[in-house]
């Protein structure tokens, strides 16, 4: 096994942890070098600045996030919508498990970084846009098991879906409690997708 990558890996899925819950401008790296037990010289040998760190922390929660998605919304063993669906409440679920007082990561980070640096604005647009892809392959094929208008525009849809889920996330947040995002849902399903 290599040390320097399993060090590296450990700081930054730290760093994942930390920075969902203070946010990239309040963490400090010396609260992740103690969590992830490394001594403060040491950051450097694995990352330039602090700038490289949160982009990798970015990276890793992409590659989660992905994993994730797809692991609902390319389950062959229901209909397209009824993946979305599924794929909808658990997002709502784990966002109620942790009290509703995270949010969404991803969205977080956009809030707090996307208008103070440029390479985090092009890196989490191109996160955004590959979330955005894996729903509309879902509503795709939806569209093509007629569960969809003929006409409906999926990446449009998409990109609709998304912003009512961050809308839903935010508003649970500030509401403590997960029901903006069901109700969300629920408007998506009865009146949204027919």
């Amino acid at each position: 096994m290599d040390t320097r990558n399993s060090t590296r890996d450990e700081i930054i899925k730290v760093g994942l942890q930390i920075l969902g819950e203070k946010g990239f401008n309040s963490c400090g790296i010396d609260a992740v070098l103690k969590t992830a037990k490394i001594p403060k010289g040491s950051f450097y040998y694995y990352f330039p600045s602090k700038e490289e760190f949160g982009l990798a922390v970015l990276d890793l929660y992409a590659q989660n996030a992905q994993a994730h998605a797809e692991s609902y919304l390319q389950d062959k063993t229901l209909t397209p919508l009824a993946r979305l669906r599924r794929y909808l409440k658990d997002v709502a679920t784990s966002i109620e498990e942790e009290g509703c007082t995270r949010g969404c990561f991803l969205g977080n980070m956009t809030q707090e970084m996307a208008g103070q640096n440029d390479r985090f604005r092009v890196r989490l647009n191109e996160i955004w846009d590959g979330w955005k892809r894996i729903i509309a392959e879902c509503l795709r094929e939806a569209k093509a098991a007629k569960e969809l208008k003929r006409d409906s525009n999926v990446d449009l849809l998409a990109e609709f879906i998304i912003i009512g889920l961050e809308g839903g996330m935010l508003r649970s947040k500030v509401s403590k409690t997960a029901l903006p995002m069901k109700d969300m849902a629920d408007i998506l399903f009865e009146r949204v997708l027919l």
